[in-house]
């Protein structure tokens, strides 16, 4: 008894800084999600439907058009490649945005290279720094290799006009999304098809974690060997939801949002919460063809980005899309602490779970 309410304290403690952030966001003329509107969500609704009825019809367009991997030797253990293709939404994307890129980064050693992570990028997550050192890591204990993703309206792909990360439209973080995971889903294809014995992790911090399971849902969808491929959500949802709910509310130009100026505030932040509602991993899960071998993650008890009801809603919905009963390890402390602790946990989540995916892998050869 002492000791679980010694837990749940340590846990509030850690959580506090979250609890801080709507204090950041009071400063008047600050930035703000959202401040130019809905945009025009159809046009990202379109776009899903178009791909889940292209891939059940298998006449998808997987070409990577405009392919360019350019090898430079880092250190003596590691090599980074920069690479980029045109995105397959690159038309509904703003100029800066259309072409996607990515960093390779592999081991020196010519042995074969038959595991990869892929890591999806955390909101604001312009750079690779902290990815990088975690994928140093796994290719200098291990021999792994990690494709480093960077996010329409990000990094080199970020619209010359907008505000640091705050994306200007509904529209534009619903088109992000559909980006991510298409262009995540072509990199574990090229993967899996230029090596038959490859394993493929999908993995993200925040929203990259909902990105890294949304590709693994529709890699499935699009045919590929689920048992050649684990899911590893750090600190996950299943949706843009936790954006209209919780600290994050505050990050919202919600006068931007609304239709009249006597609407309330509940009947704004519904409309925006239906919005992201319909693009849950589980519109995607339900067209996957079989099932990934491994799906576990981490989440952190005291989140105010991310509440737990979401984190066990992506638990959930990734038990539709799995072989075997997605794993979620519960830690105390909040979204800021969970960040600071990132290159430990998350890096020790990429090891134990790629080390299941092996073992998984070699029971059934």
């Amino acid at each position: 008894m002492l000791l679980a309410l010694v837990n749940d304290l340590l846990a509030w403690c850690l959580g506090i800084p979250d609890r801080l952030f709507p204090l950041l966001n009071s400063f008047p003329g600050g930035p703000k999600f959202f401040s130019q509107g809905y945009g025009n969500p159809k046009i990202f609704f379109d776009r899903r439907s178009y791909i889940l009825d292209s891939l059940r019809d298998e006449t998808y367009d997987f070409q990577m058009k405009g392919f360019e991997l350019d090898e430079t030797q880092a250190d003596s253990k590691i090599v980074m490649s920069k690479g980029k293709f045109l995105s397959p939404v690159a038309n509904l994307l703003p100029k800066e945005a259309q072409t996607c890129h990515f960093q390779l980064i592999e081991p020196v050693e010519d042995a074969k290279k038959e595991v990869y992570v892929i890591m999806f990028p955390s909101t604001g997550e312009m750079g690779g720094g902290s990815r990088r050192a975690m994928a140093k890591r796994l290719a200098q204990k291990y021999g792994w290799c990690t494709i480093i993703l960077t996010a329409p309206f990000y990094g080199w792909r970020k619209p010359a006009a907008q505000k640091a990360f705050f994306i200007d439209r509904v529209t534009d973080i619903l088109l992000q999304s559909e980006a991510v995971i298409e262009e995540g889903m072509l990199l574990t294809r090229w993967i899996l098809q230029k090596d038959p014995s490859a394993l493929v992790g999908h993995t993200g911090f925040s929203y990259g974690a909902a990105m890294a399971s949304c590709t693994s849902a529709i890699s499935l969808a699009a045919g590929m060997d689920g048992s050649r491929i684990a899911c590893m959500p750090y600190v996950g949802s299943a949706s843009p939801n936790v954006l209209a709910d919780g600290v994050l509310e505050s990050g919202i130009d919600w006068k931007a949002l609304t239709y009249s100026a006597d609407e309330p505030y509940a009947t704004t932040r519904k409309r925006l919460y239906d919005i992201f509602d319909e693009t849950q991993l589980r519109v995607l899960a339900k067209h996957e063809h079989g099932k990934i071998a491994v799906a576990s993650g981490v989440s952190f008890s005291s989140d105010g980005f991310i509440q737990p009801k979401y984190s066990m809603a992506l638990k959930s919905q990734l038990a539709a899309v799995t072989s075997s009963p997605p794993k979620l390890r519960w830690l105390p402390g909040g979204h800021a602490f969970a960040a600071l602790v990132r290159p430990v946990v998350q890096t020790q989540l990429l090891e134990e779970t790629m080390q299941e995916l092996i073992q998984s892998k070699k029971a059934m050869d």
